[in-house]
């Protein structure tokens, strides 16, 4: 299979890419939308479907039963297909790089063959300040959300219908979102 890198940096597009979920709320169906099919989708948006092919798309939105033994299928498939390298908990001391977009991925709970039926998981785009500080970006509780040092807001409080960042961000401590995922926060840079 062919893979090929974006030229264009996805955080010079990252604003663009998120009006299109203005409006919506969590969950699954028409309007709503969860944190894997939020993240999947800006992904599959940014690098097109060369790169987030049906089975990136699928680990992506951990769809399938396989993935009871991949918790990290999302962070690693896409760090697969773009060629990257994924932080994976317990294999080395990776930090967020500065001035870069994150796809994030937290567990608590698994068990001794990965996902059970008490496990609990999500995913986040992280927008990295810089050492552990920075921004996140989800869906969850309300809808997609911006996270930031003054808070959670709605995305449409964040971004204008015309893609432009609308608000002042401040920074905020990795520790906020990632200390709830007991198992650990898989992540990967993306270009």
């Amino acid at each position: 299979m062919s893979r090929r890198r974006d030229p264009v940096p996805i955080v010079g597009r990252l604003w663009p890419l998120l009006a299109l979920w203005r409006g919506h709320s969590y969950g699954v169906g028409p309007g709503r939308v969860d944190c894997c099919t939020l993240t999947a989708s800006v992904l599959r948006d940014a690098y097109g479907r060369e790169v987030v092919t049906p089975d990136v798309w699928r680990d992506l939105c951990l769809s399938t039963a396989s993935h009871r033994s991949r918790p990290w299928a999302p962070v690693e498939s896409i760090a697969d297909a773009l060629e990257l390298h994924a932080a994976i908990p317990g294999h080395g001391p990776d930090r967020p790089e500065p001035g870069r977009l994150h796809l994030c991925q937290g567990w608590s709970h698994l068990t001794g063959l990965g996902i059970g039926s008490g496990s609990r998981g999500h995913a986040w785009l992280w927008l990295s300040f810089g050492g552990w500080s920075g921004v996140c970006i989800e869906s969850s509780g309300v809808g997609p959300r911006v996270w930031d040092g003054g808070g959670r807001r709605h995305l449409d409080d964040v971004v204008s219908v015309t893609g432009e960042l609308v608000a002042t961000l401040s920074p905020m401590d990795w520790s906020a979102r990632a200390a709830k995922w007991s198992d650990g926060v898989a992540f990967v840079a993306l270009p």
